[in-house]
């Protein structure tokens, strides 16, 4: 097997013969609020428990840096260049008692410093979303959504400015720029018949009004003269391929909330997030289409847990991050593993007898993990030990969505091992599977 201890491999259920492979990158429990990939950078923010962040190259489970900044409710974080060779994450926040302020920038992960000077508190309650453009100063030109107002920050000004206001019925929801290119779009709801999308095509000096006939929650657009734009309002998603011109409705649900949407860094393939609508036990499901929405591929992901945000990287690594569960990743090319996943969730903990058994050189260990209270992965140990109880082998040490799984002990080696070969003697020995809240040993002869 893959022990790998960031490793979850999961079975989406539209082959029975190959498996995705999901990689946990950790953060279980952080209340997280946020994520967005810039700069190289990974960044979440959650509540009251900082910003986390760590480099795209090599992610890891204990790869997280953190910005201390526990009295806050992060909202919206932003990752990005500040300066010819340094970076920048400004912090989006919802003001409370303890802290008064709306944004922060920490500069290369220092200590958070305010920066919330022109922020109307009278009609922003929080900043839901902050993006813009790469600036030689540090925290530069910078956008961010706050209830009915759209600001800017501009090229070494220290004011946020407010470029667009909406009426008391309004709100923006969605803000969208690539920082390689001259295009911002923001969207909401506006007025009684809820739409809400502008557009600047000159990095913000001017805005053109969309109206794509939804309120516009999410939003992402590929091309460069000419457009692709998508927007969901939690239920519907619409696509526009003429610059807004024209839409069609390209995918709708009555029970699923539609979360987060993305287009693929070739524009090729359109993403959906999307919880079920009533979260008593929330499941994640995601879609894909690659023919602009025709035909959809749909795949139900063992993660039981509300999405608090998705982004993508250059090279398609999808990253979900979850309110309780932590931050996870994959792409989407369908991939043989070394371990079987079966879809039916089991209603307790199993460990099962080795066979064979006695065995040489190796035998097949089962066990099998439900979903405990709302939680459908949990922290899985298997290890193997002699009669003196030392540790002969971890085969498992990671992260397990609930399901039945099996995994094979060589005395050969194998990934558990880094190939190397284990020098057993002939006799008895213990395999033990260990989780939060379950213990179970079992024996196993072994003759050479």
């Amino acid at each position: 097997m893959r022990n790998i201890f960031s490793l979850l491999c999961l079975l989406f259920f539209n082959s029975p013969s190959a498996a995705q492979i999901i990689e946990y990158l950790g953060l279980a429990d952080s209340h997280i609020t946020s994520i967005k990939i810039g700069e190289g950078l990974i960044a979440v923010g959650t509540n009251y428990n900082g910003v986390f962040y760590q480099s795209i190259h090599e992610p890891s489970y204990t790869g997280w840096e953190k910005i201390d900044i526990d009295s806050v409710h992060v909202t919206s974080v932003y990752p990005h260049k500040s300066g010819p060779l340094s970076w920048s994450i400004g912090i989006g926040t919802e003001p409370n008692i303890d802290n008064p302020e709306f944004l922060f920038c920490s500069f290369m992960g220092g200590t958070p410093k305010p920066m919330s000077y022109g922020i109307d508190k009278n009609h922003t309650a929080s900043i839901l979303g902050i993006d813009g453009f790469p600036d030689e100063s540090i925290c530069g030109e910078t956008f961010a959504i706050g209830g009915r107002k759209l600001y800017r920050r501009f090229f070494r000004d220290t004011t946020w400015h407010s470029v667009y206001d909406l009426t008391i019925e309004g709100y923006f929801a969605s803000l969208q720029v690539y920082d390689n290119k001259p295009f911002v779009y923001a969207g909401g709801s506006e007025g009684f018949a809820g739409s809400l999308l502008i557009r600047s095509t000159n990095n913000g000096d001017t805005w053109d009004n969309l109206f794509p006939l939804c309120n516009v929650q999410d939003i992402d657009f590929y091309g460069d003269s000419i457009h692709k734009i998508i927007v969901t309002d939690r239920s519907k998603v619409l696509l526009s391929k003429d610059h807004g011109s024209n839409w069609s409705n390209i995918f709708q649900t009555d029970s699923l909330m539609l979360l987060n949407i993305a287009f693929s860094p070739s524009g090729i393939i359109i993403y959906i997030a999307a919880n079920t609508l009533y979260y008593g036990l929330p499941r994640t499901y995601f879609f894909y289409s690659k023919d602009e929405g025709n035909s959809w591929q749909s795949l139900q992901l063992p993660i039981y847990d509300i999405l608090a945000g998705m982004d993508l990287t250059w090279d398609n690594w999808i990253y979900l991050a979850f309110i309780s569960s932590g931050v996870f990743r994959f792409d989407l090319p369908v991939v043989k593993v070394d371990e079987e996943i079966k879809s039916e969730f089991p209603e307790g903990f199993n460990l099962y007898q080795n066979y064979p058994n006695p065995f040489n050189p190796s035998t097949k260990i089962r066990y099998t993990v439900p979903c405990v209270g709302a939680r459908c992965i949990v922290p899985v140990e298997l290890k193997v030990y002699d009669v003196l109880g030392n540790e002969i082998a971890t085969l498992v040490n990671e992260y397990k969505p609930a399901g039945s799984y099996e995994v094979e002990f060589s005395v050969n080696g194998g990934s558990f091992t880094k190939g190397k070969s284990i020098n057993l003697t002939t006799g008895l020995y213990f395999y033990v599977l260990k989780t939060s809240n379950y213990i179970s040993t079992k024996k196993m002869i072994y003759l050479k």
